[in-house]
């Protein structure tokens, strides 16, 4: 499975679950810097712990949906 290019991508969806992401991490760990997907869950990994989210441009508050 480590062989296949493939297991080497960036996922084409989003990875919101930081458990998903750590074991994903794990399977990348003895690639080397060349593996975008270890670079991917290198930098998303710290971003989920830390409770992160996208930013959306917009207010935590959003009163568009209070009437």
């Amino acid at each position: 499975m480590g062989d296949n290019p493939i297991f080497h991508r960036v996922p084409d969806h989003p990875i919101l679950n930081l458990e998903v992401a750590q074991r994903a991490l794990a399977r990348h760990r003895d690639c080397g810097d060349d593996c975008a997907a270890r670079r991917y869950f290198l930098a998303l990994v710290p971003a989920l712990s830390q409770g992160q989210r996208p930013m959306d441009g917009g207010d935590s508050d959003d009163s568009r949906w209070a009437r």
